[in-house]
């Protein structure tokens, strides 16, 4: 394996050799340049781009939030679901100019195509208040775009926060 830093001290690890799916040799983007494309557009405040956000994932994208107790806390299968059932109503609760997610750590695997970033997210809330968690997203890519994503995290202040609805 090799091992490479970034600017921000994030290490990067990926098996030597042409990846299975995507990268330079199949005219796809490679999966670190998905990975940072997938950091910069879900970056808070005036960097996110929800154009390119939208553009990375594949449109039968599978998406879950792991967690117990919370009707939130499942599958999403397709950009719609991603969307408008999970993604479109958390951000009716965030203010998202006033929110920091800083990469912790990032585990990038070329030959399996595996994303895996560890997130501090400092999440400013729309009646004021506030949530911090450590979040981790394990994505797979496939014909360069991200077609699973399994989001982990300590789900009670964001139950604290929400309930157990994100309606409302």
């Amino acid at each position: 394996m090799t091992a490479s830093g970034n600017d921000n001290g994030v290490l990067a690890e990926s098996e030597p050799g042409t990846p299975a799916d995507g990268g330079p040799a199949s005219g796809q983007p490679s999966t670190r340049e998905i990975a940072d494309r997938f950091l910069a557009a879900t970056s808070p405040g005036g960097d996110a781009d929800p154009g390119l956000f939208d553009a990375l994932l594949a449109d039968d994208v599978t998406w879950e939030l792991v967690g117990n107790g919370v009707e939130y806390a499942r599958v999403y299968l397709g950009k719609a679901e991603v969307y408008g059932q999970y993604l479109g109503k958390l951000q009716q609760h965030l203010d998202s100019a006033k929110s920091e997610i800083t990469t912790k750590d990032l585990f990038v695997d070329e030959a399996q195509g595996a994303i895996v970033a560890h997130n501090v997210d400092a999440l400013a809330l729309r009646d004021g208040g506030r949530i911090n968690v450590e979040v981790v997203l394990i994505m797979r890519v496939r014909a360069g775009k991200i077609a699973t994503i399994t989001e982990v995290m300590d789900l009670r202040d964001v139950v604290g926060a929400f309930g157990a609805s994100l309606d409302g």
